[in-house]
């Protein structure tokens, strides 16, 4: 805290911006996108409310910046499993642990976001996810559509194999609680192990695989 009548160190805008993002995730993220409000974010951000809407334009606008472009940039980034180094050199299985891992890392961080994510579209008219979703996964179909073919995977539709394992990822991830009972939920590494299994054992259609 500052002292009695020292003034508070003036924000670049660019921090200001930056404390606004920063308060908006951390809002919407607890209270979902319609339960939470922008005085509730200024006043998190400590500014002044019409900062809000001077930057983003609306709530939706500020939703827009804080939690959605954030979850699709990491979604974005889960591109780079296919470009690590010993990628190319793993065996089917330990190269579907390493996507499965990484993806659901990823998911379980931003779960929160992803649930705000999930009510604004329900219930906010207007709010499609599903154009942009779609762009943030189209670069990680064609790298899978290439694995399928450089692994000789049994031949399928690389944009139903890529949504799919996504999918189910995503469940898992986001939605543990409605899949398994509390006092039995698997661990991390028991869902990646078997995940993994299941996704090669599909695209392989062998009886063993190593």
């Amino acid at each position: 805290m500052t002292a009695a009548g020292e003034r508070r160190p003036r924000r670049s805008t660019a921090e200001i911006r930056a404390a606004m993002l920063d308060a908006g995730r951390t809002i919407f993220g607890e209270y979902g996108y319609h339960r939470a409000n922008t005085r509730d974010i200024a006043e998190r951000a400590g500014v002044a409310e019409i900062l809000l809407f001077r930057h983003f334009g609306s709530k939706r606008g500020l939703f827009r910046d804080a939690v959605l472009e954030p979850v699709l940039r990491a979604w974005q980034s889960f591109e780079t499993v296919w470009f690590t180094p010993d990628y190319s050199e793993m065996s089917d299985l330990e190269s579907a642990r390493l996507y499965v891992a990484t993806v659901y890392d990823s998911l379980v961080e931003q779960r929160d976001l992803i649930i705000a994510l999930h009510g604004a579209a329900t219930h906010e008219d207007g709010f499609d996810l599903g154009a942009p979703i779609d762009a943030a996964l189209r670069p990680n179909t064609g790298d899978m559509e290439r694995t399928i073919e450089e692994r000789d995977f049994v031949q399928v539709d690389a944009f139903w194999a890529m949504r799919l394992s996504f999918g189910l990822i995503l469940a898992a991830a986001v939605f543990d609680d409605w899949l398994y009972p509390a006092e039995s939920r698997p661990s991390r590494e028991e869902f990646i192990e078997q995940l993994a299994v299941y996704v090669i054992a599909a695209l392989t259609n062998r009886d063993k695989i190593s």
